[in-house]
């Protein structure tokens, strides 16, 4: 936070399913975390990693950072930021580093 103390991010899971996510990010709202993660099962394609990430960044407050939790190729990392995606962490761009890409 603002003040020096740390800053905890609720986050929203239900895999691949709308009611849960909802229901998720409906709970994080309504409390005062600093900011919401979007995370868990994001589905076993593009679409619907896509779809989800869309879906649920519209259901979560815009006073509030939102983080996604685990994606950072280049295309997620676009896909997200047009859904309102503030920041990304993921292990794939240190590992192509590590491995001289």
């Amino acid at each position: 936070g603002d003040d020096g103390t740390q800053a905890l991010y609720g986050i929203i899971q239900g895999g691949v399913y709308p009611d849960l996510r909802a229901e998720a990010a409906a709970f994080v709202n309504d409390w005062p975390f600093f900011g919401h993660a979007i995370g868990g099962s994001l589905g076993d394609s593009k679409e619907t990693l896509y779809r989800i990430v869309h879906e649920t960044a519209a259901q979560l407050r815009r006073d509030r950072p939102i983080h996604l939790l685990g994606i950072g190729s280049v295309r997620d990392v676009f896909s997200g930021a047009r859904a309102g995606v503030d920041t990304f962490d993921c292990v794939h761009p240190t590992r192509i580093a590590r491995h001289g890409g």
